[in-house]
């Protein structure tokens, strides 16, 4: 997803310079090759794993999304972290 938004971001200009270094990150060059690299493994193993080693990959897609689309919403209603430190 960081892949996905950086490219449809890419060009953009804001006026904050650590946004403006999160979107030539994400966006840039380096950052597309390493996505397509790890894909590449990725559809590599799939290919070779058993039916229930993908069931468990997909299970840990699903979880890792899970906890992607939390740590998004606890910024956007910006929740404190419920731990004392």
């Amino acid at each position: 997803i960081y892949h996905e938004i950086g490219q449809l971001l890419k060009g953009s200009t804001p006026n904050v310079p650590v946004y403006q270094e999160w979107i030539n990150a994400y966006g840039g060059e380096w950052f597309t090759e390493l996505v397509s690299e790890q894909l590449s493994r990725l559809d590599l193993l799939a290919i070779a794993a058993p039916t229930s080693e993908k069931e468990r990959m997909k299970q840990h897609f699903i979880i890792s999304s899970q906890y992607e689309f939390m740590f998004w919403d606890m910024a956007y209603n910006q929740e404190k972290w419920p731990v004392e430190y």
